[in-house]
């Protein structure tokens, strides 16, 4: 049982620092704000984005999508903006939801299997120790 659960914890712990990379270096940035940063001499271009999108952030000034939202940690407007994580430093959005559920789930898995290793170990420890002495096993 332990070695079975040793090898769980090896893949969950895997897990956790390939997902957690991947939340941490994904770019969950609205993509209209790299357009307009990129065509932004282009004024027929820009002209079209005004007319089609309605939303303008109000700290960055820049058009985006309806569910996007401005993160005043990271500065800059996130996809469907969850919420910024202090842990992986990055923004929960559209991009790295995903990403950020299967995270946790794993991180989840390994915390819980660590609990069920360490109370396994401890029941062990009290079944082999002998905390009587023979004097007081006679009488």
């Amino acid at each position: 049982v332990i070695l079975g659960t040793f090898y769980i914890r090896i893949v969950s712990l895997i897990s956790i620092i390939v997902l957690g990379t991947k939340v941490t270096w994904s770019d969950p940035t609205d993509p209209l704000i790299y357009v307009q940063r990129y065509y932004k001499n282009n004024d027929e271009l820009m002209s079209q984005l005004s007319d089609k999108f309605e939303f303008r952030c109000s700290i960055c000034e820049l058009l985006i999508h309806d569910h996007s939202k401005h993160c005043r940690k990271c500065n800059r407007c996130i996809s469907e903006f969850d919420h910024h994580c202090d842990w992986l430093n990055n923004c929960v959005g559209k991009s790295n939801y995903n990403s950020f559920i299967q995270f946790t789930i794993a991180l989840t898995l390994y915390d819980c299997l660590s609990v069920y290793l360490l109370v396994v170990t401890i029941l062990q420890t009290f079944e082999t120790t002998n905390y009587y002495s023979e004097d007081e096993k006679t009488t």
